[in-house]
């Protein structure tokens, strides 16, 4: 690799065009160092999770959720940000909610109608020492979202408009 396109091994995010035949790099952003940094992809919206880089009682670095959207220029734009109290491990979209995970299992609802706006709506946590995977959670903020936990039933997160 040159200099220019070197990343020193961090992680990246390409957004690319394709014309039938090859594909060629639009814009590169790159991912937090700090892990946990998920990354969803949802319609036109782009949301990146970002893990305090340094939490101290001098510096209580906070941790963050942002929309992001490809602009017009062909560059990707920060719409907005969000301070989480955990960092996010997994991110979900289903009907007009944001459903985020932290480490302690916890998930949080957000309003997903406003990307760049996202208001938390909700927060839960499954019973016991269950690992929730989102990707097969359903629901909206009319019906709360809906946790399945396999043999043990299903687990409800509440959401309120």
């Amino acid at each position: 690799a040159d200099a220019a396109t070197y990343s020193g091994w961090s992680e990246r995010l390409d957004a690319l065009a394709y014309d039938g035949v090859s594909a060629h790099l639009v814009t590169s952003m790159t991912l937090p160092a700090t892990w946990p940094h998920p990354v969803l992809v949802s319609g036109e919206n782009l949301f990146v999770g970002r893990a305090a880089s340094d939490a101290s009682s001098a510096n209580p670095a906070q941790s963050s959720l942002e929309t992001w959207r490809l602009g017009d220029a062909g560059k990707f734009e920060l719409l907005g940000k969000v301070s989480l109290t955990q960092p996010a491990s997994a991110l979900f979209a289903v009907n007009d909610l944001l459903a985020v995970q932290s480490s302690d299992y916890a998930v949080g609802l957000f309003d997903g109608s406003d990307p760049a706006a996202l208001r938390l709506v909700g927060l839960g946590k499954p019973p016991g020492c269950l690992y929730v995977d989102l990707k097969y959670a359903d629901g909206a903020i009319a019906t709360d979202l809906w946790l399945p936990l396999g043999v043990f039933g299903v687990a409800r997160v509440p959401a309120s408009p």
